[in-house]
């Protein structure tokens, strides 16, 4: 009996990626933490995936400790696979839940924003990027007196990142991808530009444009307040682009 066998009981798919596959599982072990808990796996296939790839996965799980950031469990390899325990975030992600409800009301997209920038502050301040930064990366833990909480997930593409460096790969979300990722020559902006996006989903229920070219407000009816913020974060000039913090 395999290692995932003998300690988990794994109950059904909840996402799919171009490496791996996220699994909602019950610990069965005894005497850990997360006993008894239900817990996210992120199943990657290391025949497939680059091994430093995965170890940054890892480190960034392992050091990003925050209260809107998924908890990290255990981790473990067997089979030619990387296991990655994680916490469960019932209420699945933000992308589901606006898709399935409606777009959010100003104060409700500015508390869950709130809580996106807290987290990639403490991102950048570990000296990381994320690079993929999107509404369907948004968990949402929990939903008390219609507020919504929630933790950011996927760190699969995040990277080093120190003042004055630059990235290179194109990578992301389409909609969520800031102009110098296509340029392949940005930084730690092109994470405010990806929140900028996440923020246009919650106010107006629709998926940030893929097309570069088109107003992404041309159709959507949002208040002044809600659309200066957004431009200011999605602004295609990351000097003009709002910064954190």
């Amino acid at each position: 009996m395999s290692r995932l066998e003998r300690e988990y009981n794994v109950l059904e798919e909840i996402g799919r990626g171009g490496f791996g596959v996220v699994y909602r599982a019950r610990c069965i072990a005894k005497g850990k933490e997360w006993s008894g808990k239900n817990v996210a796996i992120k199943k990657i296939d290391i025949t497939r995936a680059t091994r430093f790839r995965v170890e940054l996965e890892l480190e960034a799980l392992s050091k990003l400790i925050h209260d809107n950031i998924v908890k990290f469990y255990d981790q473990f390899q067997e089979d030619d696979a990387q296991y990655i325990i994680m916490e469960y975030c019932k209420h699945r992600s933000l992308r589901d839940y606006v898709k399935q409800n409606g777009k959010l009301s100003d104060f409700s997209a500015a508390y869950i924003l709130y809580q996106l920038v807290s987290a990639v502050e403490h991102i950048h301040e570990h000296n990381m990027i994320h690079r993929d930064l999107s509404a369907g990366n948004v968990l949402i833990s929990s939903i008390r007196e219609d507020k919504l909480y929630v933790k950011l997930a996927d760190f699969g593409l995040v990277r080093k990142f120190r003042e004055g460096d630059v990235a290179r790969t194109m990578l992301g979300t389409p909609g969520y991808i800031a102009p110098q990722v296509y340029d392949q020559h940005y930084n730690q902006k092109a994470d405010v530009y990806s929140l900028g996006g996440i923020l246009y989903l919650m106010l107006t229920g629709s998926d940030p444009p893929r097309d570069r070219e088109v107003n992404p407000f041309e159709k959507e009816v949002i208040s002044l307040e809600g659309a200066t913020l957004i431009q200011s974060m999605m602004d295609p000039n990351e000097e003009r682009r709002v910064s954190l913090g």
